[in-house]
């Protein structure tokens, strides 16, 4: 395995021979011609609702989907993911169940920032507060600030994005949002 050193430097010049061939990262790992884009993967990104049918499938279904009946939860909650069987024999049975579990609405608030930052688009603010509600952003913004003096991620008024080295240590970055969330729930 290589070191963490020759790994930065692999990344580096993939990215560079990539976008010398024309293919944009758009995403940590991925990276196509523009108007390419995997359209799946920028649904579940963008934490929108995407279906899955199958063998393993995921879905994430808004609150939109359920019946009135389903108010109560669905106002609490607002999303649910549901994940099929990767049991083969089971699932062609029909025995294998269904996983679900409905998103709160700090666990949706934690994707936001970890899928967005993603992104080379990177997070809108603005969105997120909407959303969310400024009371819930702001620890996140404190977490940006510090991580914009780390030189880990950029914030241009409008879009916290990775920088190339914020993207290297992306799931460092993220689980700095993870701890101001559990600071924010906690107090």
């Amino acid at each position: 395995m290589p070191n963490d050193d020759a790994i930065e430097r692999m990344y580096e010049r993939a990215i560079e021979r990539l976008e010398a061939a024309g293919l944009r990262q758009y995403e940590i790992s991925n990276f196509s011609r523009p108007g390419f884009e995997s359209k799946h993967n920028l649904r579940y990104w963008q934490r929108r609702p995407y279906l899955g049918v199958g063998l393993d499938a995921s879905s994430a279904l808004g609150a939109a989907a359920f019946r009135a009946s389903d108010v109560e939860r669905k106002e609490s909650h607002g999303m649910l993911r549901a994940t099929t069987t990767d049991d083969l024999k089971a699932y062609l049975a029909g025995t294998g169940a269904v996983e679900t579990t409905w998103l709160a609405p700090a666990r949706q608030h934690e994707e936001a920032w970890f899928l967005g930052l993603r992104m080379n688009a990177g997070v809108n603010v603005a969105a997120i507060e909407r959303e969310f509600g400024r009371a819930m952003v702001e620890p996140a913004m404190e977490t940006v600030k510090q991580l914009v003096k780390d030189g880990l991620v950029t914030f241009d008024g409008e879009r916290v994005r990775l920088t190339a080295r914020g993207r290297l240590i992306s799931n460092e970055v993220f689980q700095e949002f993870l701890i101001a969330e559990k600071a924010r729930t906690a107090s």
